[in-house]
């Protein structure tokens, strides 16, 4: 089999100043590790408001996030898919973690029954270690 003569295209559009990674599928904002996903959020969270969005980022030029931005124009599904992916990443984790709670992290993995004001019945009195869970207990806070 011989390679094409012709390289083939990328799936997204470029826009200049964001690096696009065919074999991870990122686009990241040129001279950071920030991806264009991520101003596209904020930017969404600060409704649409730029002025707001150089405010949160303000290490960052406002050429870097119109690339971002511009970027996410011309790739509306690109975008797209990662905010849904990034969006149902808690609701995979909970699912992982009924499947698998010991992949759960300690901290989360304290029962309900030990809340604020509730008696840990496997601390000893006074310290809330939970020593089932090697955690500390929130009745102990």
């Amino acid at each position: 089999m011989t390679a094409s003569p012709h390289p083939k295209p990328l799936p997204v559009r470029m826009v200049p100043g964001i690096l696009y990674s065919p074999l991870a599928k990122r686009a990241r904002i040129q001279g950071t590790g920030l991806e264009a996903w991520e101003i596209v959020r904020a930017y969404h969270s600060v409704d649409r408001n730029f002025d707001r969005l150089a405010e949160s980022f303000d290490w960052l030029t406002p050429e870097q996030l119109r690339a971002a931005l511009r970027f996410a124009e011309l790739n509306p599904d690109f975008i797209a898919a990662r905010l849904t992916r990034e969006a149902e990443a808690p609701r995979r984790l909970t699912d992982l973690w009924e499947r698998a709670p010991d992949t759960k992290p300690p901290h989360l993995r304290l029962s309900s029954s030990h809340g604020r004001g509730a008696r840990c019945q496997s601390a000893a009195p006074g310290d809330g270690v939970d020593r089932r869970r090697g955690a500390v207990c929130a009745c102990a806070t």
